[in-house]
């Protein structure tokens, strides 16, 4: 933001509307810096400036996420499972899955004399 601020100022000036894009991490990225924008943390400011990600990772908290609702849009897939990945949801993902631990074994196991019984009944046809 420091180096392009400026260059966004002029832009917005000469009459352009300015948009930052990114993809994952370039969508945290491009979020970011449009909040510092609009803020003006880093001495330029742009109250138009928006920002659009695709698959934008979680890169705040809930107040840091009301501060971007109006400039900043993000587009997510809905089996995407970066954008839904923070400490919290990670710490609970992990706990349902100590949770069903035995219950996977005992499927697995399940699925595994099945692949057997399946063996053993194509040997005995040839």
């Amino acid at each position: 933001v420091r180096l392009c601020g400026s260059v966004v100022e002029r832009l917005e000036r000469d009459g352009f509307q300015v948009l930052f894009v990114g993809h994952s991490l370039g969508g945290a990225v491009a979020t970011l810096s449009c909040l510092l924008l609009h803020l003006g943390i880093e001495g330029a400011t742009s109250t138009s400036v928006r920002s659009v990600g695709f698959a934008t990772p979680p890169c705040g908290n809930a107040a840091l996420c009301r501060l971007c609702e109006r400039q900043a849009v993000t587009v997510i897939n809905s089996d995407d499972l970066v954008p839904r990945l923070s400490l919290e949801t990670a710490r609970r993902l992990r706990a349902e899955l100590e949770d069903r631990r035995e219950l996977v074994r005992t499927y697995m196991q399940q699925d595994m004399e099945a692949m057997k019984s399946v063996r053993n009944m194509t040997e005995k046809k040839r």
